[in-house]
């Protein structure tokens, strides 16, 4: 299997800390390396090479030292060191990078949701039916630790058996 080498747009909570460190922590299995970050803030992009650096050393992976950072996204995007390309941007955020990345012949993970209007979520599908490339929506909160967790429990039958789940999030979906 060919190495699958990743740039991350958006380093936030999700891009770094969610998926970051699912992609460190499965990186030998699955032939994947993190080889460059993309943020608009240049301290979160640092931040993210240092957490991203350090589960690289925890895993034993070399590769650490090696991740770079730009506030430019068509820079990753246009590097030869990125074959594919995981968008964790704000959802209103989405439209424009997607469609680059698409076009640009890179496979893309887009977080979801695709976008917060309808405009923007058919540019980014009629671009990928026309470059005929993969984009993956990402459902990136099954991934969280809290997350992983309560199936563990659940799985484990810790708390007995599931009857009904309520659940409520504070996060207002436009600046997703």
């Amino acid at each position: 299997m060919n190495l699958l080498k990743v740039g991350i747009i958006g380093v936030g909570e999700r891009g770094c800390y969610v998926l970051g460190s699912r992609l460190v922590e499965l990186a030998k299995e699955l032939n994947i390396q993190i080889t460059a970050l993309c943020d608009i803030n240049e301290r979160r992009i640092e931040d993210a090479k240092q957490y991203l650096g350090a589960q690289c050393k925890k895993h034993g992976l070399s590769w650490g030292d090696l991740i770079w950072g730009t506030t430019d996204f068509t820079q990753l995007v246009d590097h030869p060191q990125v074959n594919c390309v995981l968008i964790t941007t704000h959802t209103d955020n989405h439209r424009e990078s997607a469609v680059y990345a698409i076009e640009s012949g890179k496979l893309v993970y887009l977080d979801k949701p695709i976008s917060v209007t309808m405009e923007d979520a058919q540019a980014i599908v009629h671009t990928q039916a026309k470059a005929q490339r993969p984009v993956i929506m990402g459902f990136t909160r099954r991934y969280e630790a809290s997350w992983r967790k309560a199936k563990e429990l659940l799985d484990s039958s810790v708390i007995g058996s599931l009857q009904m789940m309520q659940i409520h999030s504070i996060i207002p979906y436009t600046r997703y």
